[in-house]
């Protein structure tokens, strides 16, 4: 088990569950639950339940792409996308509850390039993503969310 998996696996979870629904981020608007629903949401682009969703043109996605895959510098905060401007809906009854779903959608995550490493599917800000490329953006994501939420000490 390489880094990424230990902390997307196991790390990011022992971390996530030291969250209540009432902890505050150092910045942005989510609330912990809509935190983790937007790191389990993400996942869905990975394993192809939702496709074909792009945010950008095709020179905005590579400029992502190498700034995030290929130099892999820190996301940024505060980041807007489009129609991401306002906090949905939550979609869970609970933080334990999105908590719970997005260890499946790990579990899918690995379950999905099992066979086949090299397949690529969709991230809506930065293009056809490989399964080397989806593991790192998720784990960078995530520890982007969790040192949002003080959960970890940097990035």
């Amino acid at each position: 088990m390489n880094a990424q998996e230990k902390f997307l696996r196991i790390t990011q979870f022992d971390k996530l569950n030291l969250l209540s629904k009432d902890s505050k981020p150092d910045w942005g608007i989510m609330t912990s639950q809509h935190m983790v629903e937007h790191l389990s949401s993400l996942f869905l682009f990975t394993i192809e339940k939702v496709k074909g969703v792009r945010f950008f043109n095709d020179e905005k996605l590579k400029k992502n792409y190498n700034y995030l895959i290929r130099d892999r510098n820190p996301f940024h905060k505060n980041v807007k996308l489009p129609g991401l401007e306002d906090l949905p809906e939550l979609r869970f009854d609970s933080l334990e509850a999105a908590i719970i779903v997005l260890e499946k959608y790990v579990e899918a995550f690995y379950a999905f390039f099992e066979d086949d490493k090299t397949k690529k599917t969709m991230h809506p800000a930065m293009g056809m993503l490989n399964f080397q490329e989806w593991e790192w953006n998720h784990y960078a994501h995530s520890r982007h969310h969790l040192f949002q939420f003080a959960l970890i000490d940097a990035i």
